[in-house]
């Protein structure tokens, strides 16, 4: 069993190296290949979603991610243009 401070560790560490190792591709895919980055309309969409899913969730008192919520909101307007 690990301890609390030993958890904490480790996801740092994972965390750090996922960062470093797949980031950029990760960063690339979500960005550039899902939605385009440069069109304004879709960021706004998606921006406009996930403040009103973390609105709804904070006022509900569930838990809710932030970047669960914009990553989701970026996968549903690239469905949703056919992407």
């Amino acid at each position: 069993m690990l301890t609390f401070k030993q958890s904490i560790l480790l996801i740092t560490l994972f965390t750090t190296l996922g960062a470093f190792i797949g980031g950029s591709k990760v960063a690339y895919t979500v960005g550039g290949t899902i939605i385009p980055v440069h069109n304004m309309e879709y960021l706004s969409i998606v921006l406009f979603s996930s403040a009103l899913a973390v609105t709804f969730a904070s006022l509900k008192a569930l838990p809710i991610s932030t970047t669960q919520s914009v990553i989701g909101a970026i996968i549903g307007v690239g469905i949703a243009r056919g992407s």
